[in-house]
């Protein structure tokens, strides 16, 4: 009947999952030979007097129900490994994920926070650069122009001079007189007055 069936269903998972968890734990293996151990008790229970026609159909289930993590590789082979269920265990991995959580977003905040502070350093440096470019000036006809040579980061504005140059360019300052006549061998030169009395 169905409640014999359910009953042995049931037990033979109950001995299957306890024996995968003894023996494997949580490493992958082979769903046929968890099985095989399984039978090597004289007092098992057999499958075809559960609700699973196969082996297959039982690890579909497992997977299925959350109660064995199951997989099929390439060659059509199922494979199983027991989920620990461990309260204790399962409160500390819980515990982990939000902690490495709160990390993570902690990082990220860091590593926008200093995003941020270095695009305001390259607008500043930015500023920087176009305040000390070339200025333009007219200046004025006639207009005097006093240049500041600095070695400093920043020259130094140009100035003009309030007070405009004459248009007309001031009259040039006359000569020095011409270096007196080296005297001669004898004596002084004569001059041209003295020349002129002896004629």
């Amino acid at each position: 009947t169905k409640t014999v069936v359910d009953k042995f269903s049931i037990e033979f998972e109950k001995v299957f999952i306890e024996l995968l968890s003894r023996r494997y734990g949580e490493k992958r293996v082979k769903a046929t030979v968890v099985y095989n151990d399984y039978i090597q008790d004289r007092h098992h229970i057999h499958m075809n007097a559960t609700s699973w026609l196969t082996l297959t159909e039982f690890v579909k289930y497992l997977g299925r129900e959350g109660k064995a993590r199951v997989d099929q590789d390439h060659e059509g082979k199922w494979w199983i490994s027991w989920i620990n269920r461990d309260p204790v265990l399962l409160a500390r991995a819980e515990a982990a994920a939000k902690k490495n959580k709160h990390e993570l977003d902690d990082r990220e905040r860091e590593a926008k926070r200093i995003e941020i502070q270095q695009a305001r350093l390259k607008e500043l440096e930015k500023d920087k650069v176009e305040d000390t470019g070339p200025v333009e000036f007219q200046r004025k006809e006639g207009q005097k122009v006093k240049l500041s040579l600095s070695l400093g980061s920043k020259p130094a504005p140009a100035s003009f001079d309030d007070k405009a140059a004459p248009k007309s360019a001031a009259a040039p300052e006359p000569p020095p007189p011409a270096p007196a006549a080296q005297e001669s061998a004898g004596g002084v030169a004569p001059s041209s007055d003295s020349a002129g009395s002896k004629r």
